[in-house]
């Protein structure tokens, strides 16, 4: 499992990606599914 915590304002957040292969194999779909949050979280608050 590989995970990214961030912080956007005063919020915390966390994505996970899980699988079974090396961290350079997930790490474009971490950093998308990161941005993706970070926008999601804009448009709830």
């Amino acid at each position: 499992m590989y995970t990214v915590m961030y912080r956007n304002g005063g919020l915390l957040g966390t994505t996970s990606v899980m699988g079974p292969g090396a961290a350079e194999d997930y790490e474009q779909i971490l950093q998308d599914f990161t941005e993706a949050a970070i926008k999601r979280q804009g448009q709830m608050l």
